[in-house]
């Protein structure tokens, strides 16, 4: 007789010592716990990403902004103006990057706000996973 899902899940679990059963909750409890709490700080993060946008585009509605400022993710591209803790070697290094980059690769900014909800989404997924 061929077992399958839930059944092949209950036959294994059966046989297990109590000792391995609290073993396997307790894992899957550090799991759980682990992935949500890194989950979400990075959805906390990708709030603040959002707060810092949406105040970008309301000052850019106060003051008019160009369609070319409007274009792009202010905490993508903020790195651009710093603050630095060398402001000469930032400098330096930001005149290496212009000549190297279009504009439109400079409107993409370094992506961080996609990586924290990618990573978010992922880690709730992972938490979630754990709870089963």
């Amino acid at each position: 007789m061929q077992v399958q899902g839930m059944e092949g899940l209950r036959a294994v679990v059966e046989t297990e010592s109590e000792g391995r059963k609290c073993f396997i909750g307790i894992g899957a409890t550090i799991a759980f716990a682990s992935a949500a709490t890194i989950g979400a700080i990075y959805i906390a993060w990708l709030v603040n990403v959002n707060k810092i946008q949406s105040s970008f585009e309301d000052l850019c509605d106060q003051r008019q902004c160009t369609d070319d400022e409007e274009q792009y993710w202010l905490y993508d591209v903020i790195w651009v103006i710093g603050p630095f803790t060398d402001s000469a070697l930032a400098k330096e290094y930001r005149n290496e990057i212009l000549p190297l980059d279009s504009d439109d690769e400079m409107y993409k900014g370094c992506r961080w706000s996609i990586i924290y909800s990618f990573c978010g989404i992922t880690l709730l997924i992972i938490a979630a996973n754990a709870l089963l």
